[in-house]
């Protein structure tokens, strides 16, 4: 017994040295401050991604914050702070004399409050309400299905009294997501102010005049030619079915991560569609693909009939006998989350390939630099390169896009490590009476960032205007100094992008975090836009749908949608890219 007691005592001591030890040696990871910084409703955060070994306090020590004022800023700091999460740290902007002179100056003390307050009812255009006094008013969020003759008749009042009261001069075919409604007041007011003119009544004002508005954030174009066919409607209920591996640790890549984020933004997809009263035909049904020991043994039991749309699988193995089946009953098929599933949309028009493709980035950008900042400046454009790479596909597509649009050009090359001599020489290719357009076909991290460095040197040095148009996967490269992006007004057309100023992100990314206690990942955004999309075509197209919906350009939280097809009687890929600039004051702006 005695020496049974003595090995189980040198057992615990022996596993508990190795604690103390590590306890004694542990040291908290570094904290180093983000060189990126985002301006979400008007305040500037740096973007931090929390590291493992780090903690709120050292986080907190390092920027100079309260632990409160990073929680008050990060909603899912309430579940503890995790490695891997990206958290928001509240930037502190210094105002400085001047401005500070100029925002005392700018109201006169003496202005009283009769004076300040808004008219109760636009005189003329200069006169109407602004976003100022929206307190005053009941918003109305547009929804799809609705134009504005039926939320004025909704709400019983009339349409030319949204038109002033909103600032609207029709014909319009500017889309508006919500609208202000006329109290009682603004009409009394309104009413006597229309008897003197001449206003424009509901009978002169056509349906295409009218403004609609996709509330699940989808912005339909109004240029798409659509074929005329009617292929009926659906029955009720519309299923819906998703095909995923959830049990995902048997595969090599171990998908289970986006798989459960993926998921996730679907659920708070449906919920929201609930909300807004676009689900009630509908019913979705989830199938575990890992609990089958293929997809044909999937197939074969039968769980994807009466399906109207299929989403999933993620990967091209499990997806080829799907799209096949899919092929052959005439069901629109998702792919959700793989580029090289593609070629199964070759011969198959049921396939949608979501995730966009930046094989047109390229050309769009050079199409964006086609158009005039100011037809009384003259531009100049410049392809900058590293020297040798005269014969690489990017820089022989970008001259020949630039040759077949008629743009004149100039090249400067160089190798990055001639140092920083190369900057005077590129100084004097760059014009100071010109604006000058320069677009770096480049994919060296490298190369790239000693070619911002040079160019914001030559504009902080001299009185250029320069502004840099660069390659999709810039966004993703975390060597590259993002302040020289703003500096430098960059423009990308990228495959993805999110807009947190956008109130639609605000209700998906508090809902999330309300549901599932941590912010949305990438993948999230995805399943969310994915079910969203849809759905709002389910709805306007029943199953004209996948006709319906190619060659129309739609704009989602996360990604654009544009499906095209290179080839009759085959699948649609996704060209929907997103223009986005970065701006002076951390601002970045979709165009």
């Amino acid at each position: 017994m005695r020496f049974i007691f003595s090995v189980i005592l040198s057992i615990i001591l022996l596993s508990s040295s190795p604690i103390v030890s590590s306890a004694q040696e542990f040291v908290t990871t570094p904290v180093e401050i983000s060189s990126e910084k985002v301006r979400i409703k008007g305040k500037l955060f740096y973007v931090h991604k929390v590291m493992k070994g780090q903690t709120l306090y050292s986080i907190s020590k390092t920027y100079e914050v309260s632990s409160d004022e990073i929680t008050a800023s990060n909603p899912s700091l309430s579940n503890g702070l995790k490695a891997d999460m990206i958290i928001y740290i509240p930037i502190v902007e210094v105002q400085t004399e001047r401005e500070k002179t100029e925002v005392e100056t700018s109201v006169p003390a003496s202005t009283s409050e009769s004076e300040t307050k808004p008219a109760s009812v636009p005189q003329n255009s200069e006169e109407r309400p602004t976003a100022d006094d929206n307190q005053r008013y009941h918003i109305h969020k547009v929804k799809w299905y609705e134009s504005l003759k039926d939320v004025a008749e909704k709400y019983g009042v009339p349409i030319e009294a949204i038109y002033a009261l909103n600032n609207i001069t029709p014909p319009s075919k500017v889309r508006i997501k919500s609208v202000k409604i006329p109290d009682a007041e603004y009409l009394a007011a309104w009413a006597s102010v229309a008897a003197e003119e001449t206003p424009i009544t509901s009978s002169e004002q056509s349906d295409e005049d009218d403004i609609e508005i996709t509330e699940g954030s989808i912005e339909e174009s109004a240029t798409a030619e659509v074929p005329e066919i009617d292929l009926g409607e659906f029955g009720s209920p519309i299923k819906i079915t998703i095909v995923l591996p959830f049990n995902t640790a048997k595969n090599s890549d171990d998908l289970s991560g986006y798989i459960a984020d993926f998921y996730s933004g679907i659920l708070m997809g449906i919920d929201h569609l609930k909300e807004d009263g676009l689900f009630e035909e509908f019913e979705v049904e989830t199938i575990d693909l890992s609990e089958y020991t293929s997809s044909w043994e999937m197939l074969s039991d039968g769980v994807l009939e009466g399906s109207e749309l299929i989403i999933g699988p993620v990967s091209s193995r499990d997806l080829h006998p799907i799209a096949s089946y899919c092929n052959t009953n005439k069901i629109p098929l998702v792919s959700p989350l793989d580029n090289n599933t593609s070629t199964l949309a070759q011969g198959n028009p049921y396939f949608f390939l979501f995730p966009p493709t930046a094989d047109n980035a390229l050309s769009r950008q050079v199409e964006k630099m086609a158009i005039r900042v100011d037809d009384s400046i003259q531009e100049s454009i410049t392809v900058l390169y590293e020297k040798g790479y005269d014969e690489s596909y990017l820089v022989t597509e970008t001259t020949k896009e630039l040759q077949q649009r008629g743009l004149p050009y100039n090249t400067f090359s160089y190798n990055f490590m001639e140092g920083r001599e190369i900057t005077t020489s590129l100084g004097e290719s760059l014009s100071e009476e010109s604006f000058n357009k320069v677009i770096i076909p480049s994919h060296s991290e490298a190369f790239i960032s000693d070619a911002l460095r040079n160019l914001h040197l030559i504009q902080s040095t001299g009185s250029y205007q320069i502004e840099v148009y660069g390659m999709s996967k810039w966004k993703t490269m975390e060597s590259l100094d993002i302040e020289h992006f703003h500096q430098l007004n960059l423009k990308l057309s990228v495959p993805y992008n999110t807009d947190f100023n956008d109130p639609k992100t605000d209700r998906f990314v508090n809902g999330y975090i309300a549901a599932f206690n941590t912010e949305p990942t990438p993948f999230a955004y995805q399943g969310y836009d994915i079910i969203t999309f849809f759905v709002d075509v389910m709805n306007r197209y029943n199953k004209n749908f996948p006709i319906k919906i190619i060659g129309q350009k739609w704009e989602l939280l996360q990604s654009d949608v544009l499906f095209t097809s290179s080839e009759p009687e085959s699948g649609a890929y996704n060209k929907g890219l997103k223009d986005i600039q970065y701006q002076q004051e951390w601002i970045i702006v979709e165009e």
